[in-house]
């Protein structure tokens, strides 16, 4: 049995997908299978991948189902007691199992991890910034209902976890690894790895770029819903208006003025004489035309 399952699952990306496979049939641990699923692709995608002769690849064509049904069924073809996840477009470092690997080795009470990535466009010219994702699992839990603080395919978990969670909801058109982290993190620790992990494409056919307004509403959605069990589980009033104070960031990013000055009104005192709270809530205070041009405006 290989130490891990390496699954990418493709759908009509033939221009990215040799890179992207090469990235990791290259990569200083040998010791995997690689599970990968032409999801009914129209173009090339299928010849990119058959070009490859390669034993560890596992190659499976289905009819186009989608991408969490592909993820699914990918999952249920893997073998090892890791899975690493990848997408057909984006390009892994060299060490990147090895590391995750053994951090995992090493950490038995984590059950999966990521790391840090940057941005390339179109040719692989790097944009921006290395995306320095919060380390521990205190801080990305925090963080995840403000800006998803895990990368999926930079994401290495256990298969006995992914067991425990469940599978990928395939009702869902965007925001589908999202809706997974949520559900993980109740479940088991989380961590991201100092390193960078991962160049991740952003170009005109991807699904970050075709589905983005759909994504930013699923995940507004799908945040207030953690968020409110969260806060039926509260045990403390300390507790609670931590919990609005996020939902107020959350409507802040996402959702309205009205429903952020509201959410953030009622975090309470304590919440109120942090810093923190002063440079969400004077914002909201703004009618809501300014809000939205005051919030564009911080948030890119």
């Amino acid at each position: 049995m290989s130490k891990v399952s390496i699954v990418m699952t493709v759908y009509n990306g033939e221009m990215y997908l040799k890179e992207a496979i090469r990235s990791i049939l290259t990569q200083t641990m040998a010791d995997y299978e690689f599970i990968l699923i032409d999801d009914g692709s129209t173009d090339h995608t299928k010849e990119r991948i058959t070009e490859f002769n390669d034993p560890r690849i596992k190659f499976y064509a289905l009819e186009h189902v989608g991408r969490a049904r592909a993820l699914n069924y990918a999952v249920s073809k893997a073998q090892s007691p890791y899975i690493a996840f990848m997408d057909a477009d984006d390009v892994a470092v060299p060490e990147r199992l090895a590391i995750q690997l053994q951090f995992l080795e090493e950490h038995p009470d984590i059950g999966c991890v990521s790391g840090w990535y940057q941005i390339v466009d179109a040719i692989g010219k790097k944009r921006g910034h290395i995306y320095r994702l919060p380390e521990h699992h205190a801080e990305i839990e925090r963080e995840m209902t403000k800006h998803c603080s895990l990368c999926f395919p930079a994401f290495m978990v256990r298969k006995e976890v992914l067991d425990t969670v469940g599978i990928f909801n395939e009702e869902l058109r965007s925001a589908i690894d999202y809706e997974y982290f949520l559900r993980l993190l109740p479940v088991t620790q989380v961590a991201n790895i100092p390193v960078l992990m991962l160049y991740h494409r952003r170009h005109l056919a991807s699904i970050t770029a075709l589905l983005l307004r759909d994504q930013q509403k699923k995940k507004y959605q799908l945040a207030e819903q953690y968020l409110l069990k969260k806060l039926q589980f509260a045990s403390t009033v300390a507790e609670r208006n931590r919990i609005y104070f996020r939902l107020g960031i959350n409507e802040y990013y996402y959702g309205t003025m009205k429903n952020a000055r509201r959410r953030l009104s009622e975090a309470g005192g304590g919440v109120w004489k942090a810093k923190s709270f002063w440079r969400y809530f004077l914002p909201s205070l703004l009618g809501d035309p300014f809000f939205r041009i005051y919030r564009n405006i911080r948030n890119r």
